[in-house]
């Protein structure tokens, strides 16, 4: 009886994984934000504590998975549709090098020592810093690199329908100004998708939200 148990939970907790790939939009466990990486952790903690716990029946895992879905299913919705949460659930890019030029303050708010900048930079095969023109660390701690004699970093200044107010900042602009750009083309913040500017030539490219 208690193999049967077993194996009826592997099965619930096989099917459960498929269904969070469809939830969060992955074909790999690999974590792309740190809200991807917390719900890896829990629903690997909840399969392994529970599998082998006989005091939980197989519907009361199903109970426990579905209440767990509906979290991530909230604060899925709620962080694409609120700037402030998802800043605080994702975090946001942080710009360590600006023509040349490495910002203290970014790297302390970072928490990234030089070492582990160099380690990090090493990783994406940059060995001297001698050609760096600006330089990014994402959300999911993985470096953008832009050396000089690339073009300089576009800057997204409207991601899913939200203002991106580091960027914006950053290219010493106003959500007056960009509201004022977008209300030109008839259109509304919430109704732009990705909004790019180039850095460069001043030259502005965005896509409207997919129907």
């Amino acid at each position: 009886m208690e193999l049967v148990t077993i194996f009826l939970k592997l099965l619930i907790g096989y099917a459960s994984i498929i269904v969070y790939f469809h939830m969060v939009g992955r074909s790999a466990m690999a974590p792309a934000t740190a809200s991807d990486q917390v719900q890896n952790f829990f629903l690997g903690g909840m399969a392994g504590a529970v599998i082998l716990n006989f005091s939980i029946s197989p519907i009361q895992f199903l109970i426990i998975l579905a209440i767990w879905f509906a979290i991530i299913a909230s604060v899925n919705f709620l962080k694409l549709r609120i700037p402030v949460l998802r800043s605080l659930i994702e975090g946001d890019s942080i710009e360590l090098f600006s023509e040349n030029r490495p910002n203290k303050k970014a790297f302390l708010k970072a928490k990234l020592s030089a070492g582990d900048f160099i380690t990090l930079l090493r990783n994406q095969g940059v060995t001297s810093i001698d050609n760096l023109q600006n330089v990014r660390i994402e959300a999911n701690g993985q470096l953008s690199i832009s050396e000089k004699k690339e073009d300089s970093f576009n800057k997204y200044l409207i991601v899913d329908g939200m203002i991106n107010a580091t960027e914006l900042v950053e290219i010493k602009k106003s959500n007056d100004w960009l509201e004022a750009f977008v209300g030109s083309k008839g259109l509304k913040v919430e109704e732009i998708f990705i909004l790019e500017y180039n850095t460069k030539t001043a030259n502005i490219i965005f896509v409207k939200q997919p129907v």
